[in-house]
């Protein structure tokens, strides 16, 4: 069947609290589309913490969803189910999802499959709006066939239940598109809270059009939705009657044509002149706003290396001063815009970067989710809790394998990956593995067994409990204390790192130093934006810096190890990560991810 398919977003206006976001996407490989389909989607996420920076949540969410339908192979709407349930374990805890989307693969007769959670799908056809699917708290999923001029809007549970059905069909009913995509936007522009309120709206329409004369053989037929999951069917009858006009003498034709031609002449030749002269005046606008911001930028130029505070308000009044230029802009203009940016980056410490996709770790065990890792000179292992599954990645070649699993893992929770093998902590047992897998110590283990985080230093394992670090030495895992005195601030502590020195990181973003067993003095200083949700610290005996995986800032944070702060990385992607290792000498940042590692470049 030849169909247009056209698709229009709405979304409301998104606070502290709200966000929302319609994500669209037809392959361009003609292959890809036809197994997978196109892919709309309707997200709003509502913050369950405070200071959440919800447009990298969402972005991060998106992506992930798209992937995870996109790369894995089955039936639509298992893979549907399957890209929410990941997204909903790995964000849920932080964030209220409300999902409506729909896959459709063209062919004779469109199919398209449906999934929601917290939202609505909506069909329009022959002048009838019906109810497909609505899901308030569990997820649900349907498929069928679509008709040419099928209207479908899909949304979240809060645009229908601000917008009356009655007022949709009357919208829905017009065959204008952008007549249809202004009225929609209204509607929810109209709603004072509609920060939730988002949908999509997309319709298959004939790429060429029906016959004007063309008249239904039949007066009456029956028309089916073709969704035999909620078997819904209707009937209607359908006239349609034609009048022919009468027709102009042909005199008055041929002077109508005339004046008709003379009008669009004038009026041709006034835009023409109006576009000239406004033309003029933007090159005058945009001359003067080249020149003005060209000396701010030089004058910047030269004080970046003796006054950058100063290089870097010059770079940002320049900046401004194009802004309010808008596009469209001229080469010249674009050239400077972009020198702008690449000397606001080098004469500030913030960097935003693009990850790279380091591995799939499906690729070596299939539904994989890494909880925890630990690395020993270029090697990882990563601990799966739920799949009792331990692997092992070489960061600098990719290389993987699968070193343990089943039983020996039940309750596993943390890993240390020493010279001496894998440590593995579960409930009340320490294990030392073998590379092959094999147990070659268990401990019983008595007194504090809630270990927060862990580290490997040579032979050794360390554990952060509330008041004190553990050693567990090879080979018969003997248990010492590490700190000469116990110590009562680890009981906010969530992450180690070990050099020689022991590095703690607390949940205030703290870092406190003990060398020796002892507290050592460390603070930090030139920070220019507070922590907000630290969940892990790496260095290491290889390691110059110290490095900080600040999730709610989504940025890995850089300091000396004299606590100056150096820079920062950021990324929308961290959003949705767990941990975090650095290789200097390769000039690597890894990040956990669950199912991947990414890889950021250190500047």
């Amino acid at each position: 069947m030849s169909l247009n398919l056209q698709i229009a977003k709405f979304v409301g206006v998104s606070n502290q609290t709200h966000w929302s976001q319609v994500h669209a996407f037809i392959p361009k490989d003609p292959e890809k589309e036809a197994q997978f389909g196109s892919l709309t989607a309707v997200f709003a996420l509502k913050a369950k913490e405070e200071g959440l920076e919800l447009a990298s949540f969402g972005t991060e969410i998106i992506q992930r969803f798209h992937e995870t339908y996109y790369e894995t192979a089955g039936p639509v709407l298992a893979k549907l189910r399957l890209a929410l349930t990941k997204v909903t374990d790995e964000f849920g805890k932080v964030v209220e999802l409300f999902v409506a989307a729909a896959v459709i693969i063209d062919g004779e007769q469109p199919l398209v499959y449906f999934l929601v959670n917290q939202g609505w799908v909506m069909l329009y056809r022959d002048c009838r709006l019906v109810k497909i699917l609505v899901a308030e708290e569990k997820m649900k999923t349907a498929s069928g066939y679509l008709q040419a001029e099928d209207k479908v809007i899909l949304g979240t549970t809060p645009f229908f239940t601000k917008i009356a059905q009655g007022s949709l069909a009357s919208v829905l009913i017009k065959d204008n598109w952008e007549s249809l995509k202004d009225d929609l936007g209204a509607m929810i522009g109209a709603k004072s809270d509609n920060s939730l309120m988002a949908a999509a709206l997309i319709w298959l329409s004939l790429t060429s059009p029906l016959p004007i004369a063309a008249k239904p053989s039949k007066p009456f037929r029956r028309l089916s939705l073709n969704f035999p999951h909620l078997n819904l069917s209707f009937a209607f009858g359908k006239r349609v009657f034609f009048k022919k006009p009468p027709e102009l003498k042909k005199e008055k034709k041929w002077q109508l044509i005339v004046a008709t031609i003379l009008i669009l002449i004038l009026m041709g030749s006034l835009l023409w002149g109006f576009k000239e002269k406004n033309l003029n005046l933007r090159r005058q606008e945009e001359q003067k706003a080249f020149q003005e911001a060209s000396e701010h930028f030089n004058q910047g130029l030269a004080l970046m290396s003796v006054s950058p505070t100063r290089a870097t308000e010059l770079f940002e009044e320049a900046k401004k001063i194009l802004e309010k230029l808008g596009p469209p802009a001229s080469s010249e203009v674009k050239d400077l815009r972009e020198k702008i940016e690449e000397a606001l980056q080098k004469n500030t410490k913030e960097k935003v970067v693009s990850a790279q996709t380091f591995l799939e770790l499906a690729a070596i065990k299939e539904g994989f989710w890494g909880s925890v890792w630990s690395l020993q000179e270029k090697k990882v292992a990563i601990l799966d809790p739920k799949q009792k599954t331990l692997i092992k990645v070489d960061l600098e070649t990719k290389a993987g394998q699968i070193v343990a699993g089943g039983e020996k893992l039940e309750e596993a929770k943390l890993v240390v990956n020493s010279q001496q093998g894998a440590f593995i902590l579960t409930s009340d047992r320490l294990l030392r593995l073998s590379d092959e897998g094999k147990i070659l110590q268990e401990k019983k283990l008595e007194g504090e067994v809630n270990f927060k985080s862990s580290f490997a230093f040579g032979d050794n394992a360390y554990f952060l409990a509330k008041d004190q670090i553990y050693k567990f030495m090879a080979p018969d895992l003997t248990k010492v204390t590490y700190l000469v005195q116990a110590d009562q601030v680890l009981n906010k502590a969530l992450a180690l790192a070990i050099d020689g020195s022991v590095w703690v990181l607390t949940e205030n973003g703290e870092i406190l130093k003990y060398t020796k067993g002892n507290k050592d003095y460390f603070t930090i200083q030139g920070l220019n934006k507070p922590f907000n949700e630290p969940i892990s610290l790496f260095t290491s005996k290889d390691c110059e810096n110290l490095y900080v995986l600040d999730r709610k800032n989504t940025r890995v944070v850089v300091l000396s190890k004299e606590g100056n702060y150096l820079l920062s990385y950021f990324w929308s992607g961290i959003a949705g990560a767990s941990d975090l290792v650095v290789l200097e000498d390769l000039k690597k940042i890894f990040l956990l991810t669950g199912s991947r590692i990414y890889e950021i470049d250190l500047k």
